[in-house]
């Protein structure tokens, strides 16, 4: 599934045009956007959880040539799926 078809079926279920549809994902993609880069972590119940990574700087090895390169420290996001997301998969 894409954005679009969230949109599609946002504007069908509610019967508002698609142009309020895409502002309204969009709104809400950025709430959940800003929520990970303020606070780390945005939770919505019955859903899962977005959770701000971080990995430290390291070295790695270009297999290439056997150079060293080194890599910046780098922030992430990763989603853990919620008991009840998890369980509407399995059912």
């Amino acid at each position: 599934m894409k954005k679009i078809d969230i949109v599609n079926k946002l504007a069908k279920a509610n019967n508002i045009t698609k142009k309020m549809a895409v502002e309204i994902v969009d709104d809400i993609f950025a709430i959940i956007s800003d929520g990970i880069a303020t606070d780390g972590r945005v939770d919505v119940r019955g859903f899962g959880s977005f959770i701000r990574t971080h990995r430290e700087a390291r070295d790695y090895k270009n297999p290439q040539n056997g150079e060293i390169v080194h890599g910046s420290a780098k922030k992430g996001v990763k989603f853990k799926a919620s008991s009840c997301l998890k369980d509407s998969m399995n059912n």
